[in-house]
């Protein structure tokens, strides 16, 4: 009878080890063998290439609370406050947009991921230089992202624009591409032209003081 479990990490994987379903520690790219006589060790493996797109499961996060010593160097975690959006820059490219109120985390690979925290709780204008970013986004999981953060309008040549928020008009808006972050206010713009337009009123009839009918036309 084989009493020993032999287990390969792939360089394209991560592992955790458990000892009689107790987790033990993380084991890196390699091949371990453990000798299971009386002792039931389990390895879970983890595909970490697409960890941008999935990020860590509940039970990593879990365990990386109860062990953060352990998993802190294979590990990046992070969480959005309240007010705050997370930009998650892949080889320092914009590549995902994190909600406020949220965390999860991301395994460490050699394309580095870094995230950044944006407060939006007053300045919930987004900049020229991350507007155009945004606006054309071609990356599918960049522009879904963008779709469910950013409320925009486009002010006509012509026109003029007011910006309402919650209801309460905040300020007015040139021609041009606008973009705010939308979470936890609602945005609306509303628009209006500033072309001078030529209008036919029909002739009326008036009385003056001394009961004299008088017609005017326009």
């Amino acid at each position: 009878m084989i009493f020993i479990k032999k287990y390969v990490i792939t360089d394209a994987q991560i592992g955790l080890l458990f000892k009689e379903q107790k987790f033990q520690k993380i084991l890196p790219a390699g091949t371990y063998e453990f000798w299971s006589w009386q002792t039931d060790y389990t390895v879970q493996s983890i595909n970490i290439t697409s960890t941008l797109v999935d990020g860590v499961s509940k039970e990593v996060l879990y365990l990386a609370d109860l062990y953060p010593e352990q998993f802190s160097p294979y590990l990046q975690l992070w969480q959005t406050g309240e007010h705050q959006v997370g930009m998650i820059y892949q080889q320092g490219v914009l590549r995902e947009i994190k909600a406020p109120g949220q965390r999860g985390g991301y395994w460490n690979t050699k394309q580095a991921i870094t995230v950044e925290l944006l407060d939006i709780s007053d300045e919930f204008a987004i900049p020229d230089t991350l507007k155009r970013i945004l606006s054309g986004a071609r990356d599918p999981l960049l522009s879904r992202a963008a779709m469910n953060a950013i409320a925009l309008s486009s002010v006509a040549e012509g026109h003029t624009g007011f910006l309402v928020v919650d209801g309460k008009t905040i300020g007015t808006l040139q021609p041009g591409l606008h973009m705010w972050w939308k979470f936890n206010r609602v945005i609306e713009v509303k628009q209006f032209g500033l072309r001078l337009q030529n209008m036919e009123v029909n002739g009326q009839e008036i009385l003056t003081k001394d009961k004299a009918a008088l017609r005017i036309n326009a």
